[in-house]
This record gives structure tokens, sequence and C-alpha cells, in this order.
């Protein structure tokens, strides 16, 4: 079987490729290439039979294929995507034998209490994490830092976990300097339209602002929800979910405030926040509940503003008669520079060495 020399294996339950636009940067650099697999193959096989998917198909056959091909080779990297004490981990440990691995997290509690997947989640599994953490993988990449420092607490790791958050790339959101705001105060929220995003408590709290503006682009659950507001209120806009950065980009030159009202369940929380990113290289404030993610960003009334959950709603009337200062614009450009791609490349370099 062919080797995947000079390449650098991303394995991922169901593939994330846009967190790692940055590896891809160095690794083109460097003269490697990113190969994407999934390990979810055969629940997703019996998918594309059912729905008679042949591309659906065709790609478990290439996961099922360097699955097997990792058991024929030594020495590879690959970088492992996987939610925190998730049991595949067991079937996985035996591909994995041999290669380099480095495994890549943004959860941010490794004490063994808290972690999304719990089902089938025992002594014999945790003990498993444990040697895979200490032994087998070669550097942990997190995407934060409390999550590097959580890690450090409770394992023995090899070395110390490099951060590594996502990136955006300057050409696509940047700050144009003859943008016009929009008259009056101007706020937006980008992201999913789900509960847990804190949506209908926004525009319950916007609804009768109507010397500003507000603006929602995304789409889910309660999209239809959000539609009734727009119909009822000229001063609340909404844009469906676009993968077209000139129109965030806009968005974001044009709007004072990007507001965030996330709100923590069991299983989740903001966990980093691109969007907050993207807004800040662009001149946008970011108001956020004061989750993981958001305070990894944000220094609270330096570049942006944090507050908790529960007095989010109210302490958003104290932004709805002035504009951000120009001071305030300059430091969220500034913050926003560490996470730009060139820059997040850097923090990926360990991966190249032998």
């Amino acid at each position: 079987m062919a080797k995947l020399k000079n390449n650098i294996l991303v394995l991922h339950k169901s593939g994330a490729n846009s967190h790692y636009k940055a590896l891809e940067l160095l690794a083109h650099n460097e003269g490697y290439t990113i190969i994407y697999r999934e390990f979810s193959v055969l629940s997703r096989m019996f998918k594309s039979i059912i729905k008679l998917d042949f591309r659906l198909f065709i790609k478990q056959w290439k996961n099922l294929f360097t699955l097997l091909q990792l058991l024929f080779t030594s020495n590879e990297k690959i970088v492992l995507g996987i939610a925190p004490y998730d049991k595949t981990l067991l079937r996985l440990r035996n591909m994995l034998r041999g290669h380099q691995i480095y495994y890549h997290t943004s959860w941010p509690i490794w004490d063994g209490t808290h972690f999304p997947k719990k089902k089938g989640v025992n002594h014999k599994v945790k003990k498993e994490w444990k040697a895979f953490l200490e032994e087998q993988v070669k550097l942990v990449f997190a995407v934060t830092e409390t999550a590097k420092e959580s890690l450090k607490s409770n394992y023995n790791l090899k070395r110390e976990p490099a951060v590594v958050g996502h990136a955006f790339h300057k050409i696509n959101f940047f700050k144009v300097n003859d943008s016009i705001p929009v008259e009056g105060i101007s706020f937006c929220y980008v992201g999913r339209l789900v509960e847990q995003k804190g949506v209908m408590e926004l525009l319950e709290f916007f609804k009768g602002k109507n010397e500003v503006t507000f603006t929602i682009i995304g789409n889910g659950k309660l999209e239809n929800e959000v539609k009734s507001f727009v119909d009822k209120y000229d001063h609340i806009n909404y844009l469906p979910a676009t993968h077209n950065r000139s129109v965030l980009n806009h968005l974001f030159n044009t709007t004072d405030y990007l507001v965030l009202n996330s709100k923590k369940t069991a299983k989740w929380q903001e966990l980093f926040g691109m969007v907050i990113i993207e807004a800040m290289a662009a001149g946008c404030i970011p108001i956020a509940t004061a989750h993981i993610g958001p305070k990894e960003i944000i220094s609270d009334q330096h570049d942006g503003f944090l507050f908790q959950e529960e007095q989010f709603i109210n302490n958003l009337s104290t932004f709805l008669n002035h504009k951000p200062s120009q001071e305030l614009m300059k430091n969220a450009i500034k913050k926003a520079a560490n996470y730009e791609i060139n820059e997040v490349a850097k923090n990926w370099k360990d991966i190249l060495k032998d």
C-alpha cells in the first residue's frame, strides 16, 4: 500500500475542515499535503446505502481504505479530533499505534467530571483515554488556554500542549477605511438560530428599541420566529446564513456591536466564537456572555464586553445611546490580528518536527 509520506492526516468523526485552514497554510508552505478522513465509517456507509447517496458511499470507502492503510504503515503524522472520553477511541487506538499522534481539542474540562458524550463511558474507557493522552499522543493542540491548563493539571503529558485558536484570513475580514456606519446605533447577531444562542431574548429586547437597528444572519430551528419579528418591526432585519465573506465583512464594517447571548447547557457552551474574531477584525465590538471561548478572546472593556448570562440583557441597555470609541475599535482590530491565519499557522509548527 502507498504510504502517506509528506502528508498530514486529519482524522475526525464527521469532518471539520474549516478548523484547519492555518494548518493547511503551514503544510503548503513546508511541502506537506493535508488529507481529511473520517472515522465514523460504518454508520455513514449504511446511511449512504439507505439514501442511495453514491458520493457519500464512495467517501466512506476512501475513509475505510485509509483506516486500513494505517495498520500497514508507521510513523505517519495524524491529527485526531475526537470528543473527550468518546469510547470510539478504544477501537481507533490499534490503528493509530506506531504513528505520530497529535490530539486536537477545544474541550476545556479534563478532570473527568464533565463531558458531552457520557453514554458507555466507564472506568475502562477513562483508563484508555489516560493511556492515550499520556503515552500515545506526541503533542496536544488545544484551542484555548483553558483547555491547555486543564489537560496539564489532570494528565502527565509528554509535552506542554500548544494553543492553536481558529483562524481568519485578513483578505476576508478587515476594516474598510471609508466604510460608513448606519445612522444611529446598530447591533447584529450572526450564528445559529437556536435556543442556546439566546436569540429569542435578543428579539424581545430589541423589538421595543426602534431607535436602533438589529440585524440577524443565520439559520436554524427558530428561523420562522425570527421572520415573524422582522415582519412586525421595521428596525429588525434578517438574512439567511451565508458563506459570502464580503457580505459578512460589510455587515461588521457598518455595525457598531456584535451581540452573543449564549446560554450554557449540560452539554454545550461557547468554546471559541470565530464570529467574534471576524467582527473584531472589521472594528465591530463584541458584547458576549462570559463563556470560556469569549473570555479567551475578549479583554472586558478594552476590546469588547463580557457579562454573566443573568446580567446580559439588562446590560444591553447601556449600549443603546453611544457608539464604540475609536480606541475600543483599534483595540479590537489589534486583538483579532492574533488570530490571522499566518499567525495561527506558526502555532502548528511543532507538528513538522520528527
